[in-house]
């Protein structure tokens, strides 16, 4: 019998088996563009942008809240008389940020409007490019996060007897008059 909570192991292993097939997906992907080959590209627009984020805690009123400064960068390219146009920085992340709004200023002067810039492209898919094709930790963060969710559903599953025969006697227990 399925019980509920072997449903909640099942959701684990199912979730974390998602994650391990796009983790893979996405590192082979990172991998494959460091041998991508490059075109010369333009610079469309640079803008510095601001990223808010919240992070919640179970203590009342003591969120953190920051603020991170990033280049956002626009930029087009040409390939066999197709024009493409892009903002994807690198793999693994979409921009570096920067935690003053003046270290990210100083970082979009290096993509001024009109400069001309290597796009690194996916041959089979020119579509997609990028301006940093250095492989970055963060491309391998879904494969890891897969397998780390797989093994806990699988971990809990094979102890789910265990744990279930535990849960019983405990509660047998609190039945018992003292």
């Amino acid at each position: 019998m399925v019980t509920p909570i072997k449903l909640f192991y099942y959701f684990f292993i199912i979730f974390g088996g998602v994650l391990v097939i796009f983790g893979i997906y996405y590192s082979i992907i990172s991998n494959e563009a460091s041998e991508w080959p490059s075109v010369d590209g333009t610079i469309g627009s640079t803008s510095i942008r601001t990223h808010y984020s919240t992070m919640y805690n179970a203590t009342p009123n003591t969120n953190t809240s920051t603020k991170t400064y990033y280049p956002e960068i626009t930029y087009s390219w040409l390939i066999d008389g197709q024009s493409y146009e892009g903002k994807r920085y690198g793999f693994g992340y979409s921009h570096p940020d920067y935690s003053e709004k003046s270290e990210a200023k100083k970082a979009a002067k290096n993509y001024r409007t009109g400069q001309v810039i290597e796009v690194f492209y996916n041959p089979k898919n020119p579509e997609q490019a990028v301006i940093d094709r250095s492989e970055m930790i963060v491309s391998y963060i879904p494969l890891l996060m897969g397998i780390f969710f797989s093994a806990v559903g699988l971990l809990f599953l094979k102890l789910s007897p265990q744990l279930e025969e535990g849960y019983h006697r405990y509660m047998e227990a609190q039945k018992k008059p003292k």
